[in-house]
């Protein structure tokens, strides 16, 4: 199956917001309906960042979302425009976006690993939203033999033939990027993450148009699973 790598739009036609910010803010003292949701939360947030693994897609284990409940985010500005998919700021690791709760029951509908999922609200609006966060695979995943990557600094393609090669160079040169990726492994879900980004099956992408998702844009990655 294919699969689009696909992100929120930063388009400020689309978004309401200039040079790409996020249109919505975490308030420290106004976002958690207490001390110790946002105690939680951050705390949450700090083992993610102390050990990557804990997000790895093997070893996911979401936050309690009982423990950090409803949460409120707050516009940057009177002309950001709601869309289904968008971003808050502080970002983190394991909350990467914000989605609409139609978009959140679309893909709920299709193959979902366990992720990140917080009811949200928008301070000054009705609508629900939910702020989410996706395990991600690491690179025992990618077939490198296959896989093609591109060299932003000298403008050309390379390929690898081991995960060893390919993280010896990237150790030299973070500038590359996996742009047809093919894996070793099948992964029977219809998002899959790689680092930050995103890739969606061509079926969920086809039917997020049919249903009028507003608020993401397609990139130029592809994945072959």
């Amino acid at each position: 199956m294919t699969f689009y790598e696909i992100n929120r739009s930063y388009d400020p036609n689309v978004t309401g917001v200039r040079n790409g910010r996020s249109p919505f803010l975490i308030n420290e003292k106004k976002t958690f309906i207490s001390k110790e949701a946002k105690e939680r939360y951050d705390k949450y947030n700090k083992s993610i960042d102390t050990d990557i693994n804990k997000l790895f897609l093997n070893e996911f284990t979401p936050i309690n979302s009982v423990e950090v409940s409803e949460i409120e985010v707050f516009p940057i500005s009177k002309r950001v425009k709601l869309t289904d998919w968008m971003q808050v700021s502080p970002r983190e690791i394991g909350f990467t976006f914000l989605f609409s709760k139609k978009l959140v029951n679309l893909i709920d509908s299709y193959r979902m690993p366990q992720y990140n999922k917080l009811t949200t609200k928008i301070a000054g609006h009705t609508n629900d939203y939910f702020l989410v966060g996706f395990p991600i695979i690491d690179e025992s995943f990618i077939n490198f033999e296959n896989t093609i990557f591109y060299d932003d600094i000298h403008k050309k393609k390379i390929q690898f033939s081991t995960y060893e090669d390919y993280k010896v160079f990237f150790e030299m040169n973070t500038f590359i990027q996996p742009t047809d990726i093919y894996l070793n492994k099948k992964i029977n879900y219809d998002i899959i993450r790689i680092r930050s980004r995103y890739f969606f099956s061509e079926y969920l992408i086809s039917e997020m148009e049919k249903s009028n998702i507003l608020g993401y844009e397609k990139l130029s990655g592809v994945l072959h699973n």
